[in-house]
């Protein structure tokens, strides 16, 4: 695995708080906070309903960009994700994201409403207020 794939995933441990951007049908973005991780192949999910706003949005336009990996205030570092979402309703997808913060909003697993956004990311910068960024590019995006 390339240094910066590790250093990427480093930032990334585990559940945790991610700003997600998708883009209004006016053209604007809309910011919202929601439980992601990232996984080893430095895709972002999160789960939503299928009726929510943000699936409306990404239906409509694929293009998001979340940042993750800081913790708190004291953070030096932290990640922009730049890329596409792929709503899914797998059941696999589905189980592998589950954990039971989630009963709060979907009644379980099984839930017809219940939906993983997954964003491939494109680019990644690794930002940080004493250095430039630094730079990952997807294979496909090169």
């Amino acid at each position: 695995m390339p240094e910066i794939e590790q250093e990427i995933l480093n930032l990334a441990p585990g559940l945790q708080l991610v700003s997600v951007a998708t883009v209004t049908p006016k053209g604007a973005p809309w910011v919202r906070f929601v439980a992601g991780r990232m996984l080893p192949d430095l895709s972002v999910w999160f789960s939503t309903y299928l009726t929510s706003r943000k699936i409306a949005h990404i239906r409509a336009n694929p293009t998001v960009h979340a940042t993750l990996g800081a913790q708190d205030f004291k953070a030096e570092k932290w990640l922009q994700v730049e890329g596409h979402a792929e709503i899914s309703t797998e059941e696999q997808d589905r189980k592998d994201f589950w954990f039971d913060g989630l009963r709060a909003y979907i009644s379980g697993v099984d839930d017809p409403n219940y939906a993983v956004v997954k964003i491939i990311p494109d680019r990644i910068e690794i930002g940080s207020m004493t250095a430039p960024p630094e730079v990952w590019v997807s294979r496909a995006s090169a």
